[in-house]
Parts: structure tokens; sequence; C-alpha cells
């Protein structure tokens, strides 16, 4: 098979040793990647003076900071359109900085990409039905879904070319589910593999903390969003299900009162169409 050309797309925010290590992962992958974009969601901790060092001993390092956080979506935006006005690539491999993916994942994914003829392929899938969202544990090598994980996804450059990247607008979540619409409207193919060849370290998902509150909002905000623009009754349904059902699961918790205000005035803000960073993570205050 000829060899192709990635470019992976990485999204880092005030975790230097996290990101150092997701680099050693990149650099230990048994198939040849050509640039290694990352951008920097404005830290405010040594994850430049890191990044630079890596650099320095690795030329496939090239990496910007943006002036204020925008979120992974604008991050990935961020590399997605610099990989493709200044960088030759084929593919682009997109991730977080807190996903460790194991020597042989891009290797896999090349191989899986080409052979089955996606578009966009990818290490975690779902099926969407009318009341839940089913994770795919694929039978074969590879099986069609309806989204998959952007973390960790490999995508064609002509799928970006097309549709563009992520869109910053979502600030956090569901810039996966709303990207993989976007390229299924345009007639692309999304698959996920048969195993999980990742480790994903999900820093900051704590039961009970700052970011149950403001992941809360800006799901149910960013999936109203969603709604409103790819609509079926299908999907209302799923959409008005999954916000009973974590509406009730907030009763059992100690702040059950401040999740639900959150989360009802993320469903508000996707009515009435506040997008972007609408909520500060770190003081939990709207703007």
């Amino acid at each position: 098979m000829e060899s192709l050309k990635i470019t992976v797309v990485m999204v880092t925010y005030n975790r230097s040793k996290v990101v150092s290590e997701a680099i050693d992962c990149l650099q230990k992958q048994t198939y040849p990647i050509e640039n290694i974009i990352i951008i920097d969601n404005c830290s405010t901790d040594d994850t430049l003076e890191v990044l630079s060092k890596r650099k320095a001993v690795d030329s496939r390092i090239q990496f910007r900071m943006r002036d204020e956080n925008g979120g992974y979506a604008a991050g990935l935006e961020t590399g997605i359109l610099w990989g493709l006005s200044d960088f030759e690539t084929d593919y682009f491999w997109m991730m977080d900085d807190d996903s460790y993916p194991v020597p042989e994942a891009l290797e896999l994914l090349v191989k899986g990409i080409a052979s089955y003829k996606y578009d966009m392929l990818g290490l975690s899938g779902f099926r969407m039905t009318t009341t839940t969202k089913k994770t795919i544990e694929p039978l074969e090598e590879v099986q069609t879904v309806d989204y998959i994980l952007i973390d960790n996804a490999l995508v064609k450059k002509g799928v970006a070319e097309k549709v563009g990247a992520p869109n910053p607008d979502f600030f956090m979540m569901c810039e996966d589910y709303e990207y993989c619409l976007r390229i299924k409207k345009a007639g692309f193919k999304i698959g996920v593999m048969k195993n999980n060849h990742v480790n994903r370290l999900h820093l900051g998902s704590q039961k009970f903390s700052k970011a149950t509150l403001w992941r809360g909002y800006y799901h149910s905000r960013n999936h109203m969003i969603i709604l409103r623009q790819y609509f079926s009754w299908n999907m209302m349904i799923h959409y008005v299900l999954m916000q009973l059902k974590y509406l009730f699961g907030s009763f059992s918790a100690p702040d059950r009162f401040t999740r639900i205000k959150f989360r009802l005035i993320g469903v508000y803000h996707g009515l009435i169409g506040k997008k972007g960073k609408t909520l500060r993570p770190d003081t939990l205050k709207f703007q």
C-alpha cells in the first residue's frame, strides 16, 4: 500500500505533562507521521516551554497558541485550517491531549480506511435510535455507524476541504455528533474499528465537580442546537428522553438543584440560539 501522509492535529490546555506523554505515544507509532500540529488553547502553565523543547528534537512538531481557550472544536478548527493551508497531507488524525493511542493504532486506522473505503474512521462509534445511543462493538474489522468520537479519528483531507472542521460554536460537548451529521449529509462514509486501540484518561470528569455542571449545560445546549439544525421527529423524541433521563438522574446528586438549573439553562440557550463560550468552566459565570 502506498504510504500516505498523515498530519496529527492535537489540542491541549494547561496539561504540559499530559501532552508530553501524548507526544511520546505519537513517536512510538508504527506508521509514519508526517506532521504533528499541536494547538494550545491559551495555557497558563509551562505547556509552551515543554512544546518548544519537544520541537527542538522532533522537527515534525509545530504548535500555535490561540488568543483564548475556545474549546476542543475551536482548537481542531485552527489546526485543520493550518494543515490545509501550509502542509502536504492526505489525512488528519484528530486527538485530544489525554488520549494515548497504542503503537499500532494509526497503522490499523490507515489500513482500515483504505481497505474498506471509508472517509472518516474512528476508534469509538455509536448508533442512534429514537430512545437510546448504543455503543457499537463491531463484529467485523470495520463497521458503519451513525457517529464516532472524533478524538483519535482519521479523516480524509478531501472531507475537511469540503465540509470544514468541527464547529467552534459548540465550545465543548457534542462537536463529534454535529461533525458526523455534517459529513454524512455531504455524502461521506463514517466507520468504527473493531477494537479500541486507545487509552483515554478522561481527565476532569469527576463525579461531583465544576466539570459536571458546565458539561451538563453545554451538553443540553448543543444537543438543542443540533436538533434545530438537523430536525427530525426521531431526534426530537431522543432529545426529550435524554434530557429527562439526566434531569431525573440529578436528584440523587448532592448538588441536584444546581445541576438541574444548569441543564435547563442549556436547553433554553439552545432554543434561542446562543452559541460559543457562553459559560466559563473555571468560574461557572455566564457571559
